[in-house]
């Protein structure tokens, strides 16, 4: 078995699963592909065909490859693909974080937005350039890339030259603000107990987010926002694969847009969540890639016309599937999952 990172449509150290395939073939034994613990479309990583091309050069038999794959939707007629729920590990962590704990929530936004990005990507930097360029006051955001460290990415990806690939209309504002990052949270405060707004938010690893349970210490920020933009791993081609970026969200009892694959919103009400579309537009939902940005693009503009006044009421109005969406979560389950998509 070979753990392969990507991200979106991109598959990092392809020579190390040339290698593995290699010797699978010279072994005459089985090859197993593992995204752990996410999924890109492999059809847009042109996963399907390197694969191709390396059973037609060798007769090895396609059959015989397995991919393991947390994208509930991935399928393919001739490689064998196992769909793995349990890789939203997050649930399980969160549900059992949120046991005994009672959030304070409120619904007086003093902001409109808050986006929340660790490591860089192409649709990432161009979603946080236009939040910067055109709503930061609107906005509380962090962007964790720094040039002088790895950064959870070793591979280096910034994403400024696919901004230009996808015809990104900001692209020199997107280089400037690259330039002002990393940007984040005052880690004083955050490790600083006595400041926190709720004693139950845990303190580990606080300057890096990202992982459970540091990442829920975001969790005190979402009173003083209205909606979450929500980035996903993935927003190319055909996948359905929820992080814990939209679950604090719904723990934070939060409206959320979300930048992700087409199809994201009518895959999570297949499991029982409830989204916005009595208050906005959620036709953004049909599009992947630029053409999903340019719609929430729209979206981030009319919502920034609103006044706090306005939001809270919205918020307010909203209090009934906010709570649904909650409880909806806390019953969430890898059965579930599973038998909503595992045999599609």
């Amino acid at each position: 078995m070979i753990r392969v990172q990507t991200l979106d449509r991109k598959i990092w150290r392809k020579d190390l699963l040339l290698v593995h395939l290699h010797n699978c073939h010279l072994k005459n034994t089985d090859a197993v592909i593992d995204f752990v613990p996410e999924g890109s479309c492999a059809e847009m990583l042109g996963l399907y065909r390197l694969l191709d091309e390396f059973c037609a050069t060798t007769g090895y038999e396609k059959n015989r490859i397995t991919i393991k794959t947390a994208n509930m939707l991935e399928h393919h007629a001739e490689y064998v693909i196992n769909k793995q729920p349990e890789y939203w590990y997050e649930i399980n962590s969160i549900q059992t974080w949120l046991q005994g704990k009672n959030l304070t929530i409120t619904y007086t936004p003093t902001k409109h937005f808050v986006n929340f990005i660790s490591r860089s990507n192409w649709y990432r930097l161009w979603v946080a350039t236009i939040l910067d360029k055109y709503c930061k006051d609107k906005t509380i955001q962090t962007y964790h890339y720094d040039p002088n460290k790895q950064n959870y990415n070793a591979n280096g990806y910034i994403g400024l030259d696919d901004l230009i690939k996808y015809k990104c209309d900001i692209v020199a504002d997107a280089a400037e603000f690259i330039e002002t990052c990393p940007r984040t949270l005052d880690i004083e405060f955050l490790q600083d107990l006595n400041n926190c707004k709720d004693s139950i938010y845990q303190h580990e690893n606080s300057y890096y987010p990202i992982q459970h349970p540091s990442n829920l210490n975001l969790l005190q920020y979402y009173n003083d926002i209205f909606v979450d933009i929500v980035c996903e791993p993935n927003i190319s081609g055909n996948c359905f694969l929820v992080t814990e970026k939209l679950w604090r969200c719904i723990v934070a009892r939060r409206p959320f847009v979300v930048v992700s694959n087409a199809d994201y919103l009518k895959n999570l009400r297949r499991l029982g969540f409830k989204t916005f579309s009595p208050w906005w537009s959620e036709e953004y939902d049909m599009y992947g890639s630029q053409h999903r940005i340019k719609k929430i693009e729209k979206l981030i503009f009319d919502l920034s016309r609103l006044t706090l006044n306005e939001l809270e009421c919205i918020l307010k109005e909203m209090n009934e599937v906010l709570d649904h969406n909650f409880n909806t979560f806390k019953g969430l389950t890898v059965a579930k999952i599973g038998r909503n998509f595992i045999n599609d």
